[in-house]
C-alpha cells in the first residue's frame, strides 16, 4: 500500500559486511576481526521497498568493510538496478607508495 505522506529522505545506506582486506591501523574494524558478518539481500530488498512507500528515495549507498567481498555483491547491485535507483559504493583503497 502506497502512503500518501512523504518523507524527504532521498537516500539509504547499507553497511553490507565488515569483512575487509585491509588491517588500517586506525581503523576501528580491527576489533571484529574473525566476526566477519554480512547483510542479506532480502533485507537490503525489504528496506528498499518500505523506504520507498514513505519517501523520495533515488540513491542507495554501500559501505563495509569492503562491500566487494560481500559473497552475493552482484545479487545485491542487481535487486537495487531493478528498483531504478543509483549506486554508491564506498570501498576500501590503499594508496600506500612505499
Amino acid at each position: 500500500m502506497e502512503s500518501k505522506v512523504k518523507c524527504n529522505m532521498n537516500s539509504l545506506s547499507f553497511m553490507i559486511t565488515d569483512k575487509c582486506n585491509l588491517k588500517c591501523s586506525f581503523c576501528s574494524r580491527n576489533a571484529l576481526i574473525g566476526n566477519e558478518q554480512f547483510m542479506s539481500p532480502e533485507f537490503i530488498k525489504y528496506q528498499i521497498e518500505e523506504a520507498q512507500k514513505f519517501t523520495n528515495l533515488k540513491t542507495v549507498n554501500l559501505s563495509g568493510g569492503e562491500p566487494f567481498l560481500h559473497p552475493q555483491i552482484e545479487e545485491i547491485l542487481k535487486i537495487i538496478r531493478e528498483k531504478n535507483l543509483i549506486i554508491r559504493i564506498n570501498f576500501a583503497v590503499s594508496i600506500n607508495c612505499i
